[in-house]
């Protein structure tokens, strides 16, 4: 409970005291992480809320993949497109599918 206090106050959601800010209050109006709650809202103030929306919804679901039973041979065809990319992990290659299909 105190480490999760801690958190809460470092992300300045708390104050000194243990209450609820004004940046607290409006983290926990989203259904996320605390950490993912304030990239989110200070991402409006930096420009950047497409990019960081993105982020933020592929660390929020467990798997960002979906397969069919129809047509999975398109779907190895689509996943191939970044094959060089591939040693960065899952989380880079959806960033990067994300964008080039944009």
């Amino acid at each position: 409970m105190i480490s999760a206090m801690e958190q809460l106050h470092s992300l300045s959601a708390l104050d000194d005291e243990g209450l609820l800010t004004r940046l607290g209050r409006r983290m926990a109006e989203f259904p996320l992480e605390p950490q993912l709650s304030k990239m989110l809202i200070q991402s409006v103030h930096l420009g950047c809320s497409d990019e960081v929306l993105t982020i933020v919804s592929m660390l929020s679901v467990q798997n960002v993949f979906y397969r069919p039973k129809v047509g999975s041979f398109k779907a190895t065809k689509n996943k191939t497109v970044f094959p060089h990319f591939e040693h960065f992990g899952t989380f880079v290659y959806c960033l990067l599918l994300n964008y080039k299909v944009k």
